[in-house]
């Protein structure tokens, strides 16, 4: 019961941000927006409660993609081969693409949803798409490296 709560949909009740449209996490959603009105449904037009809310969470993920990095990154290099050096490789460039990510999203954030482009949107989105990829690869590649490890015990 207490996982499934944890899947709902935010509300004002208990969410600052409005409500999202796709994803239950806002910066998730924001990640995903397809056109102005997707970014004014999630974060309202600027200024906003929500948009701050927004700033907040992005400085949080500045250490949040440090630490997956890291992880993935040093997973991956403990790994024997080529397999988890491309597995280093891979989440190294997901948190490049995560900066340029977040860089984006903070420069939409004080635009008025008016004078917000495709352009705006589309830097928003590429590399969040190239970013997840990446995370899939580099974690694919660690189970791949890991299964070869176990057959050759």
């Amino acid at each position: 019961m207490r996982l499934q709560s944890s899947f709902k949909r935010p509300t004002a009740k208990n969410c600052s941000a409005s409500a999202p449209q796709r994803w239950a996490d806002p910066q998730i959603e924001v990640q995903t927006v397809t056109d102005a009105e997707d970014l004014r449904l999630t974060l309202g037009d600027a200024p906003s409660s929500d948009r701050e809310t927004m700033r907040i969470k992005l400085r949080i993920d500045y250490a949040f993609i440090a630490c997956y990095v890291t992880l993935l990154a040093s997973l991956g290099l403990a790994r024997k081969g080529i397999v988890g050096v491309a597995a280093a490789i891979a989440a190294i460039a997901a948190g490049v693409f995560d900066v340029l990510e977040n860089l984006a999203i903070a420069d939409v954030l004080d635009v008025k949803i008016a004078a917000t482009t495709e352009t705006m949107l589309a830097a928003i989105r590429q590399p969040a798409t190239a970013k997840w990829s990446l995370v899939a690869v580099s974690v694919v590649l660690l189970l791949v490296s890991q299964v070869r490890g176990k057959s050759r015990s």
